[in-house]
């Protein structure tokens, strides 16, 4: 408790009673919501002052260790809340305190190690475009205003490539 402690340790004039009673409240104020307006009042001074005692830096640096302090005083009756009603079926709570044990996450990390390989029946780019461009020529001569036929396409690509490399790989052939 870094501000706070500095704060506790200051000479009574260098920190006003009010302040002093503003981080009392904070202090004991625990899990309970608190308005500003509550707070002052209980602190004994107005809101305004409240207001501009917490645009001070430093105030606000103690103000906030002091509520996180007192939370933190809460924290141990509130997994025992969460875990009772984890044991009576909610499955949010459950999920939670399982969470918080590390016994579960939904994140899961897979780290895969694979050589990827692919192999081409052609030797070159230019005998794959040849044959491409052979391919696409043979087809628009034979079927030019014509539907073309899936399964016939296929077979007239296969004889295209076996042509091709009877052929050398020369467009034409």
């Amino acid at each position: 408790m870094g501000e706070l402690a500095n704060f506790q340790e200051k000479a009574p004039d260098e920190v006003g009673q009010r302040q002093r009673n503003i981080l009392k409240v904070a202090t004991e104020a625990g899990h309970r919501r608190m308005t500003p307006h509550d707070l002052a009042e209980q602190a004994g001074c107005s809101v305004s002052f409240l207001c501009e005692q917490l645009q001070d830096r430093q105030f606000r640096a103690m103000f906030n260790e002091a509520m996180q302090g007192a939370v933190a005083v809460e924290v141990p009756e509130i997994l025992n809340t969460f875990a009772q009603k984890a044991k009576d079926g909610s499955f949010k709570h459950g999920k939670l305190i399982l969470e918080v044990a590390g016994a579960y996450s939904e994140k899961s990390e897979v780290n895969i190690n694979a050589n990827i390989t692919h192999e081409s029946p052609f030797g070159t780019e230019e005998e794959r475009k040849a044959f491409l461009e052979a391919s696409i020529a043979r087809i628009r001569g034979e079927n030019e205003g014509e539907i073309i036929d899936v399964e016939t396409q296929e077979e007239t690509q296969e004889e295209a490539q076996e042509e091709f490399y009877e052929d050398g790989g020369r467009e034409g052939g």
